[in-house]
């Protein structure tokens, strides 16, 4: 299903809903306005990794499918900056919900892939350190734990478990985790950057909603229009008239000295 593109009036909207949100919910309100036809409960179902690709085609469809992407060096704190083609990182069929086993030593863990509604319902739940926030996420994902013929419980696995477990949860949900490997141009210092889908996307909505803002109270100031008549103006239209302001602006100025 293709997403919705949204008006200035209904993109102001949604920004309003996710300032003050968690990012799952911030994610999941997205998602509602750009996908308007699949219901709240058939998200909850969905895979973080659908979660993700979902909100990569909003973001194509919204802003344009290239993304800039922005990182620091971890050795010298340098900038690093380049391009991603969103249809490059998309995965070709979405993963099933099936069950999976995996084995390591001696215990075989049996899961499933990790939805948004346990993204949801784990994120920052207390103060945890990252590795039992992680655990906290990996755990919703468990259906059984056995150390031999014996079931137990998912405590006493060893943290090179939890780590093989993280690892084949990207296997069978790819886009779960998206990550570029990068080398700085400068030191020759390589590392994997992630993207968090959620969090970039959120970025870009609030950066273009505040330049909308600042646009309605330019056009509002000058003209005295309403809010909702601004934003009925093209987007070509409203460019026209802040650029004529400007120039009125620049002429008043240059008749003054």
């Amino acid at each position: 299903m293709e997403p919705t593109t949204l008006s200035p009036k209904r993109f102001l909207r949604l920004w309003e809903k996710c300032a003050g949100a968690k990012l799952p919910d911030r994610a999941r309100a997205i998602l509602r306005a750009a996908y308007p036809h699949r219901g709240g409960a058939e998200w909850e179902a969905r895979t973080i990794g659908e979660w993700n690709s979902a909100l990569l085609r909003f973001r194509a469809a919204q802003f344009g499918p290239v993304m800039q992407i922005f990182d620091r060096c971890p050795s010298c704190n340098g900038s690093i900056e380049f391009e991603v083609a969103i249809h490059r990182i998309l995965p070709a069929e979405n993963p099933s919900l099936t069950e999976h086993a995996l084995s390591t030593g001696d215990w075989t863990i049996h899961f499933r892939p990790l939805t948004g509604g346990d993204w949801s319902r784990t994120f920052g739940q207390s103060e945890d350190a990252p590795e039992l926030a992680a655990k906290r996420l990996l755990s919703a994902a468990l259906l059984q734990v056995r150390e031999g013929a014996v079931e137990v419980a998912p405590e006493t696995l060893s943290d090179r478990a939890w780590e093989e477990m993280a690892d084949a949860l990207v296997e069978v949900d790819t886009a779960s985790e998206i990550l570029f490997h990068v080398r700085c141009p400068s030191c020759g210092e390589e590392w994997d950057a992630p993207l968090e889908p959620a969090e970039f996307l959120w970025r870009e909505i609030n950066a273009a909603c505040r330049r909308l803002l600042r646009q309605i109270h330019t056009l509002a100031s000058a003209y005295g229009w309403s809010e909702s008549a601004i934003l009925r103006l093209s987007q070509e239209r409203r460019g026209t008239y802040l650029r004529l302001i400007e120039e009125t602006s620049t002429d008043s100025f240059a008749g003054l000295q």
